[in-house]
Parts: structure tokens; C-alpha cells; sequence
């Protein structure tokens, strides 16, 4: 039998090698200078370890441990540094070096054993669940980890209100930055240096309040810049009951005081599922309970201690559901439900008058919809690195608006949301493919018209993930795209052009899109720079190496600089 051919992506799921100080890269084009300020970017870093030869207390020499799936890569930070004069400096650091260091002494991972061919399951999603699932096997694991011993390494965020420790902290960053939290779909946050990127700390959302305490939570949380207010979720699993407890935090105006957190709804008539992401609009907060339920109300996870293998059988009759909670007072005032569908990012969503009844909301919902969740068992290593022969390829999401009529904000709360009456979401269309998606970000919870993502041409042969970048119009339901023949792209974030004090507005579209992109052909990544209103290529900061594949990111401007009023 043939060796099957190695993919463009196959050199992003690889080790890095530590960056530490900062490296000038060459740029070719001209970066603006308003878009001084840092890329930070997070992801897998680590997916082959090898045990230190001191470490064998046996005979028996240790075994390479391997990762088996995308999602399981041990944690790196990564820092673009752009300067006024249009200068790309990078550097990274690994944010799990106690993890690795505990792998390399024992030859396993903590909770668990594992050899190069290990069952894929056996690890999937493991840093999702070490909250909960016992060390027992690790004398050496404290029962609260060291700031680096757990992998938190999905999403990045600046300054959750409530981490009272770092909150008053002064920043040495020219972002302004005091501190970022990464975070991951357990209930962990990794505290780190904007600067430096060290992991700090490693703390949960029980830290801001004691009833935060739970299993999972989503690994993207909302925001409203307005008002500096957090909202997540945080899941918790139980022998008599099960439920997603949505909160709020809001910042303390007093320096030295804690946040203060409002339960908004306690939500226990859902199925446990994996619900990475959850939308909001100025009103309301909707968690979208797509399908990936846990077996026995999640209980089989701490059975399993593992995720994929605890998530049913795909249930074509089981409906997606919507749950749509007041900002303003807490409490579900209306739920909607719609044919099956999975996903693992909201695009955006707002409210606007209803079309029936002005008095009432209708809210716009965007998403990323798989038809099913077996996108989940297509991202294991094995098949990314390989042109399946066979012709197996990866799904593609395609972005869905949905409607949530009629929505009556004065509704008396009903705590009991089973008694709620379920009704119809309305599909309004499906176009094109999107993953990895991001808007303006000061169009998050408003009508908005662009929304750019990462994007997969479907000629393209099996093993190919996403190849390039495509803006969406969500109005004209047309798109363009950025690529090139070999090339994986990441994350798309799109940073505005700084306002002219105010006089004049803006186009939605006026700014840039940054992308660390995968060059397969001529194995080296680079940080890629595009006009947002044609998509075309400003400028490019080029690697000598190839860099992993990341998940998510944020840009953070300089302080003098207007682009920082992200």
C-alpha cells in the first residue's frame, strides 16, 4: 500500500521551536503606521514530546508520546509586534511547560497513560476536561496545578473583570494591557503577561464568585465594550441534575473591590452538550444548544474521562436549540428550536423591532453550521497531515442566519424553563463556508453587514482544511477571498483604520485584515496583511519556519495610538 501523500497543512502540526526574545521579520509591502500595537495569537505548540532518558526508573525505555488530534497540541502563545514605522517583531512561549516537563520525566500525561499508537479517544479534548477528571494516577499533580501544568490554549482575552489579584496591576505593555486570560472550554483561565507572555497564574471562574464553580464553560465569552460587562456560561454536571448557569460580571468602579457577578439564568432542561461559543445581542443573551450531547446527561465523561467517546450517536430527529435570556432582568424569556444542525462559532446576532408586532424583538442570529458533528473525528492528526486516498475530506461549515421572532422583553420570568413553549426559528438563508469567523468589532451585537473568516475552495483535494481567507456580505449574500495555491489559513482578525476624530463615520469595511498563514509550498508562515474593503494584500511579515496551527487571537493597539479603542 502507497504512503499517502503529506498535506500543505501537515508542517502546522508540528513542535515549535521557543522564541522567547523578539525577532525582526522582513516585511514585504508597506504596513500602515496606525497599525501599531501586537497580534497575539494562541494555539497547539507541542505534539510530540520525548521522555528524558533520567526519567526511567525501569528497564523499559519510554515511548514518544503523540498527540492524536489537533485539539489536544500542548499550549504556545505567540506575539506580532508592529511598530509605528511598520517593523514586525515575533516571539512566542509555551504556556504548559510544567505539563511537558511532567510528560518528559514519567513518559505519560497527567491522569492518564498513552503510547504512540494510544487509542485516539483516549486523549481527545483531555484539556477540556482536567478540570474534573482525577489525577489520581499522578502523585506529583498538586490539587491546585501550577500556573503552567494544565493546557488552556483556545481563545485570548484582555482583563476579565473579577481577577482582582492582576485587575490593579500596572502594565509595561504598550497595548496598555495589565494582563490576558486564555481559556479553553473547561472551566480553567490562564492568566498571562502581555508582554512577555509567561503564564501568572492558572485560576477558574470560581475565583470571581464561589457559585461559578463548574465543570466546563465556553472558551468564547462575550464582551460589551461599552460597559466592560463578561458573560459565559459555565456547565456543571451532577447525579440528580445537570445545568448551563449563564452569568454576568461586571467590573467593580472601586479599585480593591470584586466584581459583581449576576446569575442571569440557570438553565437545566437542556441536553449537556460541547458548546464552544454562545452569541448576544444589547438586549439578550442566546445560548445555542447545537448538537453534541453527552451520554447520561454528561455524566459519562467523568465515566469515560474523555469527551468524543461520550458524545451520542448523531440523532438526525434532535432538534438545535435556542435559548434566549434578558440581559436586563435574568431569566429565559423565550426558547426556539430548529432542524439539527453543530457548530462551533456564532458569527454575530442583534434584535431589531419585530416585523409582526413593533412592540416585540426579533433577533438575528448568525452561525457556522456543520450538518453534523463528525467534523469532530476528521481533525485527528493522523487524517490532517495526509491527502486521504480514499477521497475523505473535512466538512465544510457554511454561515446560517436564523430569526428568533417575537420576542416580548416584558415577559414575566419563569424559572422553570421547561414550562416554556418551544418555538419554530426561522432559517433566512445559508451561503457560501466560513470558519473561524470575526467582524468589526464595534458591530458585535448590531446590525452589521461583513463578517470574514477563514474559507476552503471544494474543488480542493481531501486533507486541505482551509486555504484561504473570504469576506461575507451578509446583505448581498456575495463574498470575496484571498489565497493562494498550498497556502492554510488562520483566524482572520479585522482591525478598523482609526477614526478622524470623530467627524467623519466610517465604512463598516475600512481597516485591515490580519492572518498568520501556512505557505505549504515554500514550508514558512507568515503574518499577512489585507485591505478588508477589496481584499487584497497590503503586506506580509515572513517567517524562516513553519509555525503550528492556532485557533484564536486578538489584536490589541498601542495606547497612542487610536487604533487601540478596540
Amino acid at each position: 500500500m502507497s504512503t499517502p501523500k503529506p498535506s500543505w497543512a501537515a508542517p502546522g502540526f508540528e513542535n515549535a521551536s521557543p522564541q522567547h526574545e523578539p525577532v525582526l521579520l522582513p516585511v514585504k509591502g508597506r504596513i500602515p503606521s496606525w497599525l501599531s500595537g501586537s497580534l497575539y495569537r494562541t494555539g497547539p505548540g507541542q505534539f510530540r514530546i520525548h521522555p528524558t532518558s533520567t526519567a526511567n526508573t525501569d528497564a523499559s525505555p519510554k515511548p514518544e508520546v503523540s498527540v492524536s488530534h489537533w485539539f489536544d497540541g500542548l499550549g504556545m502563545n505567540h506575539q506580532f509586534k508592529i511598530t509605528s514605522k511598520g517593523e514586525v517583531y515575533y516571539s512566542n512561549r509555551s504556556s504548559s511547560d510544567g505539563r511537558i516537563d511532567y510528560i518528559q520525566q514519567t513518559g505519560r500525561t497527567p491522569g492518564s497513560t498513552f503510547g504512540n499508537q494510544q487509542d485516539p479517544c483516549k486523549e481527545l479534548f483531555k484539556k477540556f476536561f482536567t478540570t474534573y477528571v482525577p489525577h489520581s494516577d499522578n502523585p506529583h499533580t498538586p490539587s491546585q496545578p501550577g500556573r503552567d501544568m494544565e493546557n488552556v490554549s483556545v481563545t485570548l482575552t484582555p482583563n476579565i473583570p473579577g481577577l482582582s489579584s492582576h485587575d490593579n496591576t500596572k502594565s509595561s505593555s504598550a497595548t496598555g494591557l495589565r494582563y490576558i486570560v486564555a481559556a479553553t472550554d473547561s472551566n480553567w483561565l490562564q492568566i498571562l503577561d502581555p508582554e512577555t507572555l509567561e503564564p501568572l497564574e492558572i485560576t477558574t471562574y470560581a475565583r470571581i464568585d464561589p457559585r461559578l464553580a463548574g465543570h466546563l464553560s465556553a472558551a468564547h465569552s462575550c464582551r460589551d465594550p461599552s460597559t466592560g460587562e463578561h458573560f459565559n456560561y459555565v456547565q456543571k454536571f451532577g447525579s440528580t441534575s445537570s445545568s448551563y448557569k449563564v452569568f454576568r460580571a461586571t467590573p467593580s468602579r472601586n479599585p480593591g473591590e470584586k466584581a459583581k457577578v449576576d446569575i442571569l439564568a440557570d438553565i437545566t432542561d437542556a441536553p449537556m452538550a460541547y458548546i464552544h461559543s454562545f452569541a448576544m445581542t444589547k438586549k439578550y443573551v442566546v445560548l445555542s444548544v447545537w448538537q453534541s450531547d453527552y451520554g447520561q446527561n454528561g455524566l459519562a465523561v467523568f465515566k469515560n474521562k474523555n469527551a468524543l467517546s461520550s458524545i451520542q450517536k448523531w440523532n438526525p430527529n434532535r432538534d438545535a436549540l435556542f435559548y434566549v435570556i434578558s440581559r436586563e432582568r435574568g431569566g429565559v424569556v423565550a426558547k426556539y428550536k430548529a432542524p439539527t444542525f453543530f457548530s462551533f462559532h456564532t458569527i454575530n446576532a442583534y434584535e431589531t423591532p419585530s416585523k409582526v408586532d413593533p412592540s416585540k424583538d426579533d433577533i438575528t442570529i448568525d452561525i457556522a453550521t456543520y450538518e453534523t458533528n463528525a467534523v469532530l473525528d476528521m481533525l485527528y492528526l493522523d487524517h490532517m497531515r495526509v491527502v486521504d486516498p480514499t477521497g475523505k475530506s473535512i466538512e465544510i461549515p457554511q454561515a446560517r442566519r436564523y430569526i428568533l421572532s417575537n420576542i416580548l422583553s416584558t415577559t414575566t420570568i419563569n424559572s422553570d424553563t421547561k414550562s416554556l413553549p418551544t418555538n419554530p426559528a426561522e432559517l433566512a438563508f445559508t451561503f457560501s463556508n466560513i470558519e473561524l469567523p470575526t467582524i468589526h468589532p464595534s458591530f458585535y451585537y448590531s446590525h452589521y453587514r461583513y463578517a470574514y473568516g477563514t474559507h476552503r475552495a471544494e474543488r480542493h483535494a481531501p486533507g486541505v482544511f482551509t486555504d484561504k481567507i473570504v469576506k461575507l456580505d451578509m446583505e448581498s449574500q456575495t463574498e470575496k477571498t484571498w489565497g493562494a495555491e498550498g497556502y492554510t489559513t488562520g483566524e482572520p482578525i479585522f482591525v478598523p483604520r482609526p477614526s478622524n476624530d470623530g467627524q467623519q463615520q466610517q465604512a463598516e469595511d475600512d481597516g485591515v485584515v490580519l492572518s498568520v498563514v501556512l505557505d505549504g509550498v515554500n514550508q514558512k508562515s507568515m503574518l499577512v496583511v489585507l485591505d478588508a474593503k477589496d481584499m487584497t494584500e497590503i503586506a506580509r511579515a515572513e517567517m524562516d519556519k513553519c509555525i503550528p496551527l492556532g485557533f484564536h487571537g486578538y489584536y490589541a493597539g498601542n495606547v497612542n495610538n487610536a487604533s487601540a479603542k478596540l
